[in-house]
């Protein structure tokens, strides 16, 4: 979609969508709830539903459903049995269904226990083009510090051509390049030897799911046209953008139920984001045990409308990064110590210094190995330099 040169603009300038206000509900007989979360969209499959109880309203570890049979059905038309790939995870076959706009989609689920579950329809909406993302360098304030955070804070511009209202859920993962504080010059394998290449595992690629939920509806506005939108925020606080950051924003356009669902989960997850923190039972979705109303189940299956744009960004120029560092620190009698008794089931071990020289020291494989930061080494397919 482009734009046809007609510009508008919001009539707000600050959106509230972002706002998260605590809540600490008391609630009782909270465990072991159903919580049911999928999507199905224009785009290929596979679509993935997944399957979970609580296991407490102030926990947010979820225990996976197997064995469920879950079926993905069109109104009218196709349905097809999802295959459960991992423990309490259902997916379509990658040549199985498709999404199709402006028509309706729902799940059932059948638990081993053979308690049936069922969404009700929902209308896929049309997809909706993102004109650009885009960083600006901004500051935040920190109370645990004397100064300002500075960082980026990730915008996003849309045209519309829906004619109705629109409403809007985002989900951002974010990938990043990052370096540790040490090469490895030698190891620890019952002696000392020197380790092959010392820098090999020095720079990685980590990739992982925003957990904030953003949502934006067009109820308000006077023209169709989002501008300055304001998504993610990424400070200096950590190696996010020491190196090259890039966030990929997946867009899903929504029925109004599904972001009156999102907006609530939002305003009492207090930021920590998905349908997988800490969630109040009273929220309901549009999921339901088919003989029993009154079962309280979580989560929501959405038919949306889906397009994603990808920005990558270099480090923010002249400014200053405030994340902890590792140090090799003055030499003692004990440095090497930890060697002497270690077993062969912990070696390797990664022994590092000073890149001005001094002495040879054990380091956390934090500060000499990025796979420890749960990352990896190899460059994604996306990855563009």
């Amino acid at each position: 979609m482009k734009n046809k040169g007609i510009t508008f603009f919001l009539l707000l300038l600050i959106l509230p969508f972002q706002c998260v206000d605590p809540f600490s509900p008391e609630l009782k007989d909270n465990d072991n709830l159903l919580v049911i979360e999928g999507v199905i969209t224009n785009e290929p499959g596979p679509y993935v539903v997944k399957i979970s109880t609580t296991t407490g309203i102030n926990e947010s570890i979820q225990q996976p459903v197997e064995g469920a049979q879950v079926r993905l059905m069109e109104q009218g038309g196709a349905q097809e049995l999802l295959v459960e790939t991992a423990p309490g995870n259902y997916e379509t076959s990658p040549s199985g269904m498709r999404g199709v706009v402006g028509k309706s989609y729902k799940i059932s689920v059948i638990t081993a226990e053979g308690v049936e579950y069922e969404s009700t329809y929902e209308k896929m909406r049309p997809p909706e083009a993102i004109d650009t993302v885009y960083a600006v360098v901004e500051s935040r304030a920190d109370l645990s510090v004397s100064y300002d955070i500075m960082g980026y804070q990730f915008y996003l511009d849309a045209s519309l051509q829906n004619e109705e209202n629109s409403y809007f859920l985002w989900k951002l993962t974010e990938t990043y390049k990052f370096n540790v504080d040490f090469f490895i010059p030698s190891y620890y394998a019952g002696q000392i030897l020197p380790f092959p290449n010392p820098d090999s595992l020095f720079t990685c690629y980590k990739t992982e799911d925003v957990k904030d939920i953003f949502t934006f509806n067009t109820e308000r506005l006077t023209a169709p046209q989002i501008q300055g939108l304001p998504l993610h925020y990424v400070d200096t606080g950590t190696r996010k953008l020491y190196l090259r950051y890039s966030l990929l924003i997946k867009q899903y356009s929504i029925s109004k139920e599904a972001n009156e669902f999102w907006e609530n989960i939002k305003k009492q997850n207090s930021g920590l984001g998905a349908l997988y923190a800490i969630q109040p039972f009273q929220i309901r979705g549009n999921i339901r045990n088919v003989l029993d109303e009154e079962e309280a189940v979580l989560g929501y299956f959405m038919a949306a409308g889906y397009t994603e744009n990808r920005i990558f960004v270099n480090r923010p120029p002249g400014v200053a990064f405030h994340y902890p560092k590792c140090e090799i620190g003055e030499p003692g009698p004990f440095d090497l110590a930890p060697l002497w008794h270690s077993k062969p089931s912990s070696w390797p071990i990664y022994l590092s210094q000073d890149p001005d020289g001094g002495p040879i020291k054990v380091l956390s494989k934090l500060c000499v190995d990025c796979r420890a930061h749960g990352a990896a080494l190899e460059k994604p397919d996306f990855w563009i330099e």
